[in-house]
């Protein structure tokens, strides 16, 4: 199983993937600032990119709909029994009203901050491939209250295999896992967010290129260029 690595090792292997997923390599002066300072002069950066769907508000990932939907039903069947209710008085019509409104702002609520923090997440997210080495670079803190860059390198190994995992419209390939994940996940969040399945961030947390359009060319180039680098 391969951790994650915080010392960038670097290499001097040459390659090329697919013109279809990476073209040359990319000038380091033309590159986001959020990679100042992380790869070395002659290092070659064959591929930048962020996630291609989830960063936005209404950008339901994963299991998120799942939630929402579930929150629906039981929302309208609560209002349901409470309408049709015989209520014995005003004061407890009132009551009941007042139940049914709370507990349908805290599900406006919840919903909110949710599809907030996965936005938020999959907003700060960055992704590298060099000719050795993949890194993701997670931005700032969980709750906006910091800003700094958390940095993980998974060079990359012989044998290693690329999964795939299905997405709600892009699937996200693995290149690496935490074992660790109070280092890269500052008060709870950190990789994962809301649209992860209940138990994926249990015990060992895949690191992924998460929401890639173009997911299994990038798996098969990946796999393609760690086999050549171990020949």
């Amino acid at each position: 199983m391969r951790e994650a690595c915080y010392v960038i090792v670097l290499c001097t292997f040459n390659s090329s993937g697919p013109t279809s997923v990476i073209g040359p390599p990319i000038p380091h002066r033309e590159l986001d600032p959020i990679w100042d300072d992380v790869f070395a002069g002659d290092e070659k950066v064959l591929w930048v990119g962020r996630p291609d769907h989830g960063r936005d508000f209404w950008e339901f990932e994963g299991q998120e709909l799942v939630y929402y939907r579930s929150m629906l039903v039981g929302g309208v069947i609560v209002w349901t029994a409470g309408l049709l209710a015989d209520h014995a008085s005003v004061a407890n019509a009132i009551l009941a009203y007042s139940c049914l409104f709370i507990l349908t702002t805290a599900g406006f609520a919840f919903f909110w901050f949710k599809a907030s923090s996965r936005a938020y997440v999959m907003s700060n997210l960055f992704y590298a491939v060099t000719e050795n080495c993949a890194y993701i670079v997670r931005r700032g803190g969980n709750y906006r209250t910091a800003s700094r860059r958390y940095l993980l390198s998974f060079p990359f190994e012989a044998r290693y295999a690329f999964l795939l995992y299905p997405g709600r419209k892009y699937d996200a390939v693995q290149i690496g896992s935490l074992l660790d994940d109070n280092t890269v996940q500052p008060f709870g969040f950190g990789l994962t967010h809301p649209g992860w399945p209940i138990g994926r961030a249990v015990g060992v947390i895949p690191a992924l290129f998460e929401s890639v359009e173009d997911a299994k060319q990038m798996q098969a180039w990946l796999q393609q260029l760690t086999d050549s680098l171990h020949d």
